[in-house]
C-alpha cells in the first residue's frame, strides 16, 4: 500500500475544527438571549425559594411551550442538587420553527452540582447548552453534568468544568430502562475539562455527529466511546499527570474520526481502540512521559481487534509508540519518534492475553531519531514481534533510523526482533 493511499484512508473524514465552529455556538448564544423564548431565573426566583426549585419552575415553562432557554442570569451560579429534566414529546415540536432563537431548549449560565445534580434532556431536538460547571460535595464520575438521551437530534453545546468529579458530558444509549439512541446530529460543541473526572462518556448511538473540541487537563478517569458509530472529534488534547489516570478509551465501535488527536504525558496507553471497525487519525501527537518515570505501558496507542489509520504521528520523549494484537491493524502514512524507547510491538494487546495473536502494522515512511537511548528504563527494541504472532504483517515502505541506543551501553537491540517463526507473517522493508 502506498503512501498517498495510506494517507487517504487516514484523513477521510478527519476535519480541522477550531475558532469558527466555537465563535458559531457563541453567536446562537446570544442571538438566543436576544430572542423572547427563553426564561430567566430572575424573573422567577423569589425569597426563599430554593435554586432547585427555581430551575424546575423555569423548566416546567420552556417545556409547555415545546421551545425556550432556561437562563441564570444572576451574578452568583445556582447550585444544583437533583436531576432537572427537559422533556419533550416530539410530536408537539411538528411545525415550530426552524430559525434561530425561536425552538431551541437548553440551558445557559453558571452552575454548581452537588450530590450528583444535573441537567437531563429527553427527547428534545434542537438542543443548546452553554454552561459553566463547578464541582460540589458528592459527585462522582459515574455522576452526568449534561445528559442527553431517548433520541434527543440536533445539539450544541459548550461546557466547561472545573474540580467536578463526574462526567461533564454523557450519552449512554438507555434511560430509565428505556434503550434508545441517546444523541444525534451533534454540531458546533466543546467541552473544557479542568481537573474533572472526565469530559465524556458517549453509548449507544449511531449518527452522532461532531465535537468541534475536546480538552482535558488532570481528568481522573478516561473519556469513553463505546457501542456508537459516526462519532467525530475535531480537535482532542488531554494533559494527563498521572501514569494510571486519564486513559481515552475506544471500544465497541463503528466508525470514529479524531481531525487531530494530542495526548501526554501519562495514560497507560494514552490512548486505548478495542473491537472497532474503523479509527481515523488526520494528525497524531504523543507525549510519552520522562526518564524518572517512564515505564512498559506508557504506550501511545495500543490496538486490539481494531483498524486504525493515521495520517501524521509524531512521539516524543521515552515511552513508547504502538501495540497492536488481538487482529488488529495500525496504517501509517508517516510517522517520526524522538527519543521513544520502542516504536511499535506487535504481540498482546493491553489487556488480551490469547496464546496466538495477529497483528498488521503498515507504514509509508518513518524517521527515528536516538531511539532506546540511555535515559529509556528499559533496553528494547524498536520494532518487536512477539512469537504470539501466527499471522500477521510488517510493512515500512521507508525506514530512517539515526542514533539507535544513543549512549546506552552493551545494548542488544536491534532496529527489528521477530521472535515469530510463522509462516504466515510477512516482513517487507522498502
Amino acid at each position: 500500500m502506498d503512501r498517498r493511499s495510506l494517507l487517504k484512508i487516514a484523513t477521510v473524514g478527519a476535519v480541522a475544527l477550531g475558532s469558527n465552529s466555537i465563535a458559531s455556538a457563541r453567536d446562537k448564544t446570544s442571538d438566543i438571549k436576544a430572542s423572547g423564548r427563553n426564561v430567566s431565573i430572575s424573573s422567577i426566583i423569589t425569597a426563599g425559594m430554593s435554586d432547585d426549585d427555581a430551575i424546575s419552575l423555569a423548566i416546567k415553562k420552556v417545556t409547555a411551550s415545546s421551545g425556550g432557554v432556561v437562563i441564570n442570569d444572576l451574578e452568583r451560579a445556582l447550585e444544583i442538587k437533583n436531576r432537572q429534566v427537559f422533556e419533550i414529546n416530539r410530536s408537539s415540536l411538528q411545525g415550530i420553527s426552524s430559525s434561530a432563537g425561536v425552538d431551541k431548549i437548553g440551558i445557559i449560565g453558571h452552575f454548581v452540582l452537588t450530590g450528583g445534580g444535573g441537567f437531563d434532556f429527553i427527547g428534545c431536538q434542537y438542543i443548546h447548552v452553554d454552561v459553566l460547571i463547578n464541582g460540589g460535595d458528592g459527585n462522582s464520575i459515574t455522576d452526568t453534568a449534561i445528559r442527553m438521551e431517548s433520541g434527543c437530534v440536533g445539539a450544541s453545546f459548550k461546557i466547561i468544568g472545573n474540580l467536578y468529579q463526574g462526567t461533564l458530558f454523557g450519552t449512554f444509549g438507555k434511560y430509565n430502562s428505556k434503550t434508545s439512541n441517546g444523541v444525534q446530529s451533534v454540531d458546533d460543541s466543546k467541552i473544557s475539562a479542568f481537573s474533572c473526572g472526565r469530559a465524556f462518556y458517549i453509548s449507544g448511538t449511531t449518527g452522532f455527529g461532531t465535537i468541534s473540541t475536546v480538552w482535558e487537563e488532570y481528568p481522573k478517569g478516561s473519556s469513553v466511546i463505546t457501542k456508537s458509530s459516526d462519532v467525530t472529534i475535531g480537535v482532542y488534547e488531554n494533559f494527563v499527570p498521572d501514569q494510571n489516570s486519564g486513559c481515552l478509551v475506544i471500544e465497541d465501535c463503528g466508525s470514529v474520526t479524531f481531525g487531530s488527536l494530542a495526548t501526554g504525558a501519562w495514560g497507560q496507553p494514552q490512548v486505548k481502540v478495542s473491537r472497532t471497525q474503523t479509527m481515523a487519525i488526520g494528525n497524531h501527537l504523543s507525549v510519552l512521559g520522562n526518564k524518572d518515570k517512564n515505564n512498559d505501558d506508557v504506550f501511545a496507542l495500543d490496538i486490539d481487534a481494531a483498524i486504525v489509520s493515521i495520517g501524521n504521528s509524531r512521539l516524543e520523549k521515552l515511552g513508547s509508540g504502538f501495540r497492536i494484537g488481538g487482529g488488529g491493524t495500525l496504517n501509517i502514512a508517516n510517522v517520526t519518534a524522538n527519543f521513544v524507547n520502542q516504536l511499535a510491538y506487535l504481540g498482546y494487546a493491553f489487556d488480551d492475553k490469547r496464546k496466538k495473536q495477529s497483528a498488521f502494522f503498515n507504514a509509508a515512511s518513518v524517521t527515528v531519531y536516538r531511539p532506546n537511548s540511555s535515559n529509556c528504563l528499559k533496553d528494547k527494541d524498536l520494532i518487536f514481534i512477539s512469537d504470539s504472532v501466527d499471522v500477521g504483517c510488517l510493512v515500512i515502505e521507508n525506514i530512517k533510523v539515526i542514533g539507535m541506543n544513543f549512549t546506552r551501553k552493551d545494548s542488544a537491540s536491534r532496529i527489528i526482533n521477530s521472535q515469530s517463526s510463522s509462516g504466515n507473517l510477512s516482513i517487507a522493508i522498502g
